[in-house]
């Protein structure tokens, strides 16, 4: 566990504050959800916000360390950082290795098309396309079911790239992901196919490293509390604008229950 202490003077007051630094592993390239503009230092998002929140409830100070969307677990598992929020789905075989407290929200896989991309409304339409996906995430195992060709890209926005000069037909991540960059990158014509989805749901969580189950369950009954109340529902409308446009009865559709958290948190296997 990467633990430091800050020291904070108070108008020359011998009186210290300490404080407990949790270095949160995040992305940086999730528009709406964790993002840096480019030339910028600025943090924004819904994973932002709430490791902010985490850390006020645990009374620490965060310190984001930005990694490779495939290094997840293993920063863990390394005691590299202290937690994880970075849009990382709970599956049966990352909790065999890591702890998680969730899931905060629940998404769905879908598809974005660009102003050139085919006229993609349902399964049927996929057939033979050219599909980019994200390299070392949940989102390869629906598509390979289909038949399709998955291009697989080591950064999102590489698949971004891909869709907007035409090099694929679709970019297939969580609906999540997709409303954030097709907000972001309106002006380039990007939009969420409505209605189609492949795969189970993806449940977002936050990882520990196994031997921080006591943290693990405060989080846990925070995060009960957090999407429970007021702010999980304004920090979806702050950061994710396009979902609530967009997507009927949101709220259910995003929002787990107290026994989906208590069923896949601190745990090493879902309860079923």
């Amino acid at each position: 566990m990467t633990i430091a202490l800050i020291i904070v003077s108070c108008g020359g007051d011998e009186a210290d504050e300490t404080k407990e630094r949790l270095t949160v592993a995040t992305q940086k390239n999730l528009p709406g959800i964790a993002w840096v503009p480019p030339n910028s230092y600025k943090r924004s998002g819904f994973d932002h916000q709430l490791s902010q929140r985490i850390g006020e409830e645990l009374g620490a100070k965060v310190n984001p360390l930005d990694i490779p969307i495939g290094d997840r677990v293993t920063v863990l598992t390394e005691s590299d950082a202290d937690l994880a929020i970075a849009a990382f789905s709970i599956t049966a075989d990352r909790m065999k290795k890591i702890d998680f407290a969730g899931p905060y929200i629940t998404t769905y896989q879908g598809f974005l098309t660009g102003k050139q991309s085919p006229n993609i409304r349902s399964a049927h339409d996929l057939k033979g396309r050219r599909i980019c996906a994200w390299a070392d995430t949940t989102n390869l195992t629906p598509l390979r079911g289909l038949d399709v060709e998955v291009v697989q890209k080591e950064d999102a926005t590489d698949c971004i790239t891909a869709v907007t000069k035409n090099e694929v037909d679709a970019f297939s991540t969580d609906q999540l992901l997709l409303y954030g960059f097709a907000d972001r990158y309106a002006s380039k014509g990007l939009k969420v196919v409505p209605k189609l989805t492949v795969g189970a749901p993806q449940h977002y969580g936050i990882g520990l490293p196994k031997k921080d189950r006591a943290r693990c369950k405060l989080i846990r009954d925070y995060l009960k509390r957090y999407v429970n109340g007021t702010e999980w529902i304004t920090d979806i409308q702050a950061n994710l604008p396009k979902v609530v446009q967009t997507l009927p009865d949101w709220q259910n559709h995003l929002k787990p229950t107290n026994a989906a958290i208590d069923a896949r948190s601190c745990r090493d296997a879902p309860n079923p």
